[in-house]
C-alpha cells in the first residue's frame, strides 16, 4: 500500500468500524502465533509443569520467573511485528485483509514511528480498563479507541482498486 492509497478526499473518508478491526485482531493472532511459537521454542526454555511442586515456594517461583520471562518475550516480539507492520504498510496483516489503514486523524497522512509507538503502548490503558479502550470503538464518532485518541491516528478503509482507478480517472477529466 502506498501513501497515496491513505489520502482520501473528506467525501471518501469512511472509519472502520468495531466488528472489521475485532475481525482484524483475530486474523493478526493468528498470524502471529506462528513466529511467536517458533521464535519462543528457539530461545525460551521450555515450560516443563511435570515437575512443579505446587506446595513447595521455590518450585512455584521458577515457574513464575519462567511464565513471566516467556509473557515478556512475546510481548516484546509482538510489539516489533505490529509496529513494523504499522510503520511499513501503515497496517497489519488483519487489517489489510479488511483494507484499512492507520493515519494521522487530521490529515489522513501516514503516521510516524514515534506516534506508533505511543499507539502501541496505548493498548494497556485500554486492556487494563477490562477492554472499555477497545470498545471505545463501537461508540467514538470517529471509530477511535483509547489508542488512537493517544496517538492522534485514526482507522480509515482504503479504497478498492477499481475504486481508486475510477477516481483517479474522474480526476484526470
Amino acid at each position: 500500500m502506498s501513501a497515496d492509497d491513505c489520502l482520501m478526499h473528506d467525501r471518501e473518508r469512511h472509519y472502520v468500524g468495531f466488528r472489521a478491526r475485532f475481525l482484524a485482531f483475530l486474523l493478526d493472532s493468528l498470524a502471529a502465533m506462528i513466529p511467536l511459537t517458533v521464535l519462543a521454542a528457539l530461545v525460551l526454555p521450555t515450560v516443563d509443569l511435570s515437575g512443579v511442586d505446587l506446595n513447595d515456594p521455590n518450585s512455584m517461583q521458577a515457574l513464575l520467573r519462567t511464565l513471566l520471562a516467556r509473557l515478556t518475550f512475546d510481548l516484546l516480539v509482538l510489539a516489533v511485528l505490529v509496529v513494523a507492520c504499522w510503520i511499513r504498510f501503515a497496517a497489519t496483516p488483519g487489517k489489510m485483509v479488511v483494507r484499512a489503514a492507520i493515519v494521522d486523524a487530521t490529515t489522513l497522512e501516514p503516521v510516524s514511528p514515534a506516534r506508533l509507538v505511543v499507539r502501541y503502548l496505548g493498548y494497556f490503558p485500554g486492556i487494563l480498563a477490562l477492554g472499555v479502550g477497545f470498545l471505545w470503538i463501537a461508540f467514538d464518532r470517529r471509530k477511535q479507541g483509547w489508542h488512537d485518541k493517544l496517538a492522534g491516528t485514526v482507522v480509515v478503509r482504503i479504497p478498492s482498486a477499481r475504486k481508486r482507478r475510477a477516481r483517479n480517472g474522474r480526476e484526470a477529466h
